[in-house]
């Protein structure tokens, strides 16, 4: 049978107890429980069969490039930053006193704060003719923004002004140490100022509450919002806010302290502050000119991939998908739930937390932890080979009147969670390759809840003669798509006419069964279970399976596909 998630230890006898009196633990047959991909009671894979403890941490330019690149990171008001995140080459921005903004055009949103802001000189954009109004904002650039509005001229001194992370030589170290002076921050418990951390709106909030100048200001002793109260963090300046009309709130009564805040939304709130504290501000003498078009830059070339060992390279191999979390420990946010399959990089990294090792990896534009037992080595970029993969041939095969069917012999599996072993053992005879069935189990860490699809075709691929790899292929929906019929119909096809046998793992529900497994599942129940396929015929698009479970039988490939939903097969590569 087919791998599948370990029930909780607690439960475990109870739910084989019930199915062996209900008669459900047949050969070939998985209990259904619950999947908890990154749980840490379950361990569903033994780890240290599948990690390298020696492997070093990857150096963090190589993690850094495997990331897809996203918004470029904060830059000091009126630079550009260099690098990869550069910003494209433009033509001088003249400030929206003279021409707009190319992300703030009239009639969009900020529009009025954003165009005063510039025409007061508290803003020149970030040098591209853009001013960012999307991006979210950080503690320094809020800084910056303060002490402009202020007015005020600011020598800084020299460390005594200085915050761990804002010295002397940062670009917001004047705007902070003004700050610092005038009482409005006093940084954080670690002795930093946060310069590079975003900004959320209550502290904005209690920044403008201070900035302010409003000394007498009390509280009401009832909030006006839903989600904080008097004695939460940021409660007097927001709540100074909402009374000044500043800011309102939101539609469900909360002010959301907690939230990050964009560079458009800080706008607002600054303009908001000019036209409480000194009435709404004129608008431009003249109307700003249009924004100016810039002429696209020219796509950089892609830098090259870094060659990431395969030792790092691993699949997800969790039924249900694999929640990728910010921290190790079901505890921590989820960043991310990763379907099976999916390919991942580990950084190298591993924590154990309650009692399961987690480990660091990277998928996309996505970084956290998983739980190591839902990962497993992908073998498809690897070129070792067995001892017993140099025994065997591949074999052209003959094809009579559009049917061909390889030399292989169908043989039982003895239990009820061998089908991997026997699937792989059956595919393997293909090649002239003999073998055992208890061999194939070991090498593919089969255990009483069965085998995964991908280590299933790991032993495959590390057996088979030489000049053959075999690769995984998902159908991710319970019901197949046409694209997934035809993908399957084409690949079984061409892996069974080169002389390569296949093998599917299919979770068919009863209406899905063929005659001869859903008389042994009396069609209660999901089948869970490995086949070999070793025969297509061209002329009604059949192919031969050589169950393990039950005798070889002729089956429709989509038929098959369907069959295969949410799982997959391993073929010729």
């Amino acid at each position: 049978m087919s791998r599948h998630a370990h029930a909780r230890p607690a439960n475990r006898g109870r739910i084989l107890a019930t199915a062996l009196s209900l008669g459900l633990l047949l050969p070939g047959v998985a209990v259904a429980t619950p999947a908890a991909a990154d749980s840490e009671i379950l361990n569903p894979l033994d780890q240290a069969t599948e990690f390298d403890q020696s492997l070093p941490v990857l150096d963090e330019s190589v993690l850094e490039s495997l990331q897809d690149p996203g918004a470029a990171g904060p830059s000091p008001e009126g630079t550009v930053r260099s690098g990869r995140h550069a910003a494209p080459a433009a033509t001088a921005h003249l400030g929206p006193c003279k021409q707009d903004f190319i992300d703030a055009p009239p009639k969009g949103s900020f529009y009025d704060a954003i165009t005063w802001m510039a025409c007061e000189g508290i803003t020149a954009g970030n040098g591209s003719g853009h001013f960012g109004k999307t991006r979210e904002i950080t503690r320094g650039e809020t800084a910056q923004f303060l002490y402009k509005y202020s007015g005020e001229r600011h020598v800084p001194g020299t460390t005594d002004d200085a915050f761990t992370d804002a010295g002397p030589g940062d670009p917001y170290f004047t705007a902070i140490s003004w700050m610092k002076e005038n009482g409005y921050t006093s940084g954080q418990a670690n002795g930093a100022f946060g310069t590079d951390q975003r900004i959320s709106r209550g502290q904005l909030a209690q920044f403008m509450y201070k900035a302010s100048g409003v000394a007498d200001y009390e509280a009401p002793a009832r909030s006006p919002f839903t989600d904080s109260g008097p004695g939460s963090a940021f409660y007097t300046a927001a709540a100074w806010l909402q009374s000044t009309r500043l800011v309102a709130g939101y539609g469900d009564g909360t002010f959301r302290t907690g939230r990050d805040i964009v560079r458009g939304e800080t706008a607002q709130f600054l303009y908001g502050l000019e036209t409480y504290l000194n009435g709404k501000p004129a608008p431009p003498a003249t109307a700003p000119k249009p924004a100016p078009t810039l002429a696209p830059a020219p796509a950089p070339k892609p830098a090259p991939a870094p060659e990431i060992p395969l030792a790092y390279r691993y699949v997800v191999i969790a039924d249900d998908g694999l929640n990728v979390r910010r921290s190790p420990g079901t505890q921590h946010p989820k960043v991310t739930s990763l379907l099976r399959n999916a390919k991942v990089v580990i950084t190298g990294r591993s924590q154990v937390a309650g009692g399961a090792t987690w480990r660091e990896i990277i998928a996309g534009e996505h970084r956290g932890w998983v739980h190591g037992g839902y990962i497993i080595k992908d073998f498809e970029l690897g070129n070792a080979k067995s001892a017993l993969a140099r025994t065997g041939t591949l074999r052209k095969p003959t094809t009579r009147n559009g049917v061909t069917v390889l030399d292989t012999t169908w043989e039982a599996q003895p239990n009820g969670y061998w089908c991997g072993p026997a699937s792989i053992k059956i595919a393997l005879e293909g090649f002239g390759i003999e073998t055992t069935q208890a061999a194939m189990a070991k090498e593919a860490q089969t255990d009483r809840d069965g085998t995964w699809l991908h280590q299933v075709a790991r032993v495959l691929d590390y057996n088979a003669p030489t000049d053959v790899r075999y690769s995984v292929t998902t159908i991710r929906g319970q019901d197949s798509t046409e694209e997934d019929r035809i993908r399957i119909r084409e690949n079984l096809k061409r892996s069974i006419k080169a002389g390569v046998p296949a093998v599917v793992n299919i979770a068919a529900t009863p209406d899905e069964q063929p005659p001869l497994q859903r008389q042994k599942t009396g069609g209660r129940f999901t089948l869970r279970h490995h086949m070999p396929i070793v025969g297509y015929n061209e002329n009604n698009n059949t192919v031969l399976v050589q169950d393990p479970w039950t005798k070889p039988f002729w089956i429709s490939v989509y038929q098959l596909a369907d069959m295969a939903g949410t799982r997959g097969y391993a073929s010729l590569k």
